[in-house]
């Protein structure tokens, strides 16, 4: 009785907590993760001009027969290093601030640029996500862009990234494998994913970057599944993909067999949702010249701590409450002028496909979901 008593009280703290920030600060609710919105009929995930994801949410879909949620509750987040890019040899989170674990980078890339030469997102009128009548699950009416552009920059190094939201058809996929206790395995990604293209450039006039080396991590709660452990896995099976067979329409991206994945996934089925497991993946076609598996918590400790030293631990497997994956490529030397790029999708999956379902519309919004991760912010930061 006391146990439960105290169970009630805590909650209640930490909903007025959550309350008196957002009247305080309202700006806290949108955080700055949230620059930008790319989005299809059953999902959004807000960016930031470095390409940085806090929050994403999937709703009901033929695929995904379950009420609205959020996937991160994690970082999607990127870093490089090249030969002398700071004075302590350490890699550089393109982000200048994590929300969740909170804190700032110190990056020297330039955010000072105006939004419109930033970033720029639009509805493509070649791209189909939204040529066709589907169930509209707010805020998805607000925003219906499904390609965009982000530019961030240092003295040397220009960093254009090029999104392209892709419809793979009413029963097209792309796999998210994984090995657990019964061997290899995969399930099949949602009919919608996302392609994200970083494309490097020297604009210096006279120097070379050296060595240039990219990482990509991905830290979340599949199925907003937080405290629940989440699984993650490092897999490069080889399955049958239909990216492969895909033309994008912003030629910048370029595809293949995403078969190096990064597939995260919930350990438990979240209350209320019997069987429900959802997975999320990053996937690449290019094999990466180092991978790595850890916790992300806090600034300097786990994953953060790994990639800032450029040392990734070489796990393929972990189950955490704070799971997180990485992978880095070396992409070598550019002289003046010379550019490079790597493209990745982002995608989600459901043990639940295929599953025969009747859409329903939720009254979900903007300011109760930001209103939820403050919550979870807050919880976390008093627990």
């Amino acid at each position: 009785m006391f146990r439960e008593f105290t169970t009630r009280i805590k909650t209640l703290s930490v909903f007025i907590v959550c309350l008196f920030l957002s009247m305080l600060f309202p700006s806290l609710l949108f955080a700055k993760s949230r620059e930008f919105t790319l989005s299809c009929p059953y999902w959004y995930i807000g960016y930031d001009r470095a390409g940085y994801v806090d929050i994403t949410w999937w709703y009901p879909s033929p695929r995904h027969p379950f009420p609205a949620h959020e996937m991160m509750t994690g970082d999607f987040a990127a870093a490089c290093w090249y030969q002398n890019i700071n004075e302590d040899n350490e890699a550089e989170w393109l982000t200048d601030q994590f929300v969740i674990p909170s804190f700032y980078t110190g990056s020297p890339f330039s955010f000072d640029a105006p939004a419109n030469e930033a970033y720029d997102t639009y509805n493509d009128p070649c791209n189909p996500v939204w040529d066709f009548d589907q169930p509209s699950n707010p805020p998805y009416s607000t925003y219906q862009y499904d390609t965009g552009w982000s530019k961030i920059d240092d003295d040397k190094l220009e960093i254009t990234i090029h999104y392209e939201v892709v419809d793979l058809g009413e029963y097209g996929w792309s796999p998210l494998s994984f090995t657990d206790a019964n061997g290899s395995n995969y399930v099949r990604s949602e009919r919608y994913i996302i392609l994200q293209t970083y494309v490097f450039k020297n604009v210096h006039a006279t120097e070379d970057i050296n060595d240039l080396e990219f990482y990509q991590m991905l830290h979340g709660h599949p199925t907003g599944s937080y405290p629940i452990y989440t699984n993650a896995i490092y897999d490069t099976n080889l399955y049958v993909d239909e990216l492969e067979n895909y033309t994008p329409y912003d030629s910048n991206h370029q595809v293949g067999n995403f078969r190096y994945d990064i597939t995260l996934w919930n350990v438990e089925a979240p209350s209320g949702a019997p069987d429900h497991f959802d997975y999320m993946s990053l996937s690449s076609t290019i094999e990466p010249n180092d991978v790595g598996l850890d916790t992300f918590t806090a600034q300097n400790t786990g994953m953060e701590y790994d990639i800032k030293n450029r040392n990734l631990n070489g796990e393929h497997s972990i189950s955490a409450n704070e799971a997180a994956g990485a992978m880095m490529w070396y992409l070598g030397d550019l002289e003046p002028g010379q550019s490079t790029s790597i493209t990745l999708a982002l995608m989600y999956g459901s043990n639940n496909w295929p599953f025969p379902t009747i859409l329903t519309k939720t009254n979900a919004d903007p300011i109760m979901i930001a209103f939820v991760h403050l919550l979870v912010w807050v919880s976390k930061t008093i627990t």
